[in-house]
């Protein structure tokens, strides 16, 4: 005998929202037979933090 699932299609909507809202490239998505989500991501490349590059972000590269 099989149990209901405990996922709602809201449930599953509201994650792969908050993934892409976060700027997460979703590649794959698991559910689990208890309702669990797993949302498999493509891994997104770090941006480098230093002040300088801080500047050129928010005022254009070469422009001073």
């Amino acid at each position: 005998m099989t149990l209901p699932s405990t996922l709602r299609q809201l449930d599953l909507r509201r994650a792969i929202r908050a993934a892409t809202d976060a700027g997460l490239p979703i590649r794959a998505v698991e559910v689990a037979p208890d309702g669990t989500i797993r949302l498999l991501t493509d891994p997104v490349p770090a941006l480098p933090f230093d002040p300088l590059s801080k500047w050129e972000a928010v005022n254009g590269h070469g422009r001073a």
